[in-house]
């Protein structure tokens, strides 16, 4: 199969990259002989000509939450302009697209897990843009599949583990948030299902729509610090302090939500998958 891939370098494109590479022909936005700018609408529509392919998928998007809030062009830019320009292409080409999302959509919800109908109400411009996103691709395109994931973590780029073991090196104590519940998701697990979807030719019209993805279980960044400490012990040569604290005492430019706990019944029933843990998912893949 013939797959377009955008977002390549981020840490899930590289990963989906990694694990769709063997089978399949990948043509990236970020190849040495095709680079070209997501906030380039000509430069986007030459590459959509140029190479046409039987799936799209786009891992790209504008991630710095709190940064998003000062940046709101940029972020706008490739979270959802660029998401016009490809779907006005794919609106006359009839190819499926797979577009991933977040749980960032939501926004605060009261202690209940998260289902593809609950209503989206972003509280922070991040949310916002991916809303918009997600919009544009659900009110013109029929074939299409958004998969909203959350926490995601990997050993390359910036995310939450990343962060605390550089964190580990360099402090004796560290606050950590302890109200806020969600499910670390390595993006192996997401690029797992991806691949298995996608060789199982599961990404028919018939099953279109919006997916929940996330590992079993949740946790909040406070325990799931706790976790990475624990499997680090022996590699730091110091004790490092987790203090737990409330959303409210560690001040940042974007407001997060206190509840990203995603209900994946429909994935699992759709596509006849049992999700796997991800305590069990975090020792499974030991970076």
């Amino acid at each position: 199969m013939k797959i377009i891939l955008f977002g390549a370098t981020g840490q899930l494109g590289c990963s989906l990259h990694n694990y769709l590479c063997s089978h399949h022909q990948i043509i990236s936005n970020m190849n040495n002989d095709q680079r070209i700018d997501l906030k380039s609408k000509s430069q986007v529509e030459s590459f959509l000509q140029e190479n046409p392919a039987d799936l799209y998928i786009n891992a790209a998007a504008y991630t710095n939450v709190d940064e998003a809030e000062i940046n709101q062009k940029e972020c706008l830019d490739v979270n959802y302009e660029f998401i016009k320009i490809l779907v006005n292409f794919l609106k006359t080409h009839s190819k499926p697209l797979i577009h991933f999302s977040t749980d960032y959509v939501y926004g605060n919800h009261e202690d209940e897990y998260l289902k593809e109908t609950s209503k989206l109400n972003p509280i922070n411009f991040y949310g916002k843009s991916k809303k918009l996103g997600e919009q544009e691709i659900s009110d013109h395109l029929s074939h299409y599949f958004i998969f909203r994931i959350s926490w995601l973590y990997s050993p390359i780029r910036k995310n939450f583990y990343v962060t605390m073991k550089n964190l580990f090196q360099q402090r004796n104590e560290i606050s950590i948030v302890n109200d806020q519940w969600g499910s670390p998701t390595p993006v192996e697990f997401i690029s797992e299902h991806i691949k298995f979807l996608v060789n199982n030719n599961s990404f028919n019209i018939s099953n279109a729509g919006i997916y929940n993805l996330s590992p079993k279980g949740n946790t909040t960044w406070y325990l799931f610090a706790q976790h990475i400490l624990q499997s680090l012990n022996n590699d730091l040569s110091k004790t490092v302090l987790l203090q737990s604290i409330n959303s409210d005492e560690y001040l940042t430019k974007a407001k997060r939500q206190n509840n990203s706990k995603l209900n994946c019944e429909k994935f699992q029933n759709t596509f006849k998958v049992e999700l796997e843990d991800w305590i069990s998912l975090y020792k499974k893949y030991d970076y």
